[in-house]
Parts: C-alpha cells; structure tokens; sequence
C-alpha cells in the first residue's frame, strides 16, 4: 500500500488536485446537461460507501456535515446542502463543478486532519482505483 500513497502523493501535489481529479473522473463518466451537473453526487456516493465501511453512518454524516460548513466558508455563494435521513445528501446535484472540488477538497483535508494523509489516501485509492493509471 505504501507504493500506491507514493504515486498519488506524487502524482498530486495537493488534496485540491485530487479532488478536483476526483471531480473529473466523475464528470467524464456522467452525460449531466452542464459540465460538473451531478459529478458531486456521483463523487458523494462513492465516498459515502467508502467514509460508511469506515466510520458507519453518523461517520459519515457528521464529516460530511463538516466539510459542508467548510466549504460553505470558502464559497458562501451556493445553496445549503441538506442532510436528511441514512445520510441522504439532497442538493448535491445542483452543485457546479468549481463546488464540487472546494467541497471534496475540504473533505480530504478534514480526514488528512483526523486520520492522517496516510489512510485517507487509502480510502481515495480504494474508491477511485482508476486514478493511479
């Protein structure tokens, strides 16, 4: 596993890179109307399959929440993203691509904080493999 986080730490200088390859990887697979429509939805399910094996639901939701208010911080511009029952995230879909990637990035920086870039690196490489080719 070592190998794997070097070439993402080498292959990315910051976790705005990555999120913003994250944000990519899920916009070339999706035919949304407007480039980025529904690329944060389609990101926020894979990480809420990888953050719910790791920390469970209210895992999920409450760095899920954090990192909402972090990025709402930066961007103040957009509309509130809900957190509704089983971690169901309604609005995500209306967010542009430049806020799909201030909102991942906030999330990666929020685990590199809680868990170390280490293990979030792994929860990234595990969800996104097609991002080491």
């Amino acid at each position: 596993m070592a190998r794997v986080n070097h070439l993402v730490n080498h292959k990315y200088a910051s976790m705005s890179q990555l999120a913003q390859a994250i944000v990519d990887s899920a916009t070339a697979s999706h035919t949304g109307s407007r480039k980025g429509s529904g690329s944060a939805a389609l990101v926020s399910g894979r990480m809420r399959l990888a953050l719910t094996r790791f920390a469970g639901a209210d895992g999920f939701t409450a760095l899920f929440r954090r990192a909402i208010r972090l990025a709402q911080i930066e961007t103040p511009t957009w509309e509130a993203i809900k957190i509704g029952p089983d971690s169901y995230l309604s609005g995500i879909d209306q967010l542009s691509e430049a806020q799909a990637v201030t909102l991942f990035t906030c999330l990666l920086e929020l685990l590199v904080t809680l868990i170390g870039e280490r293990l979030t690196l792994r929860l990234v490489t595990e969800s996104w493999p097609e991002l080491m080719d």
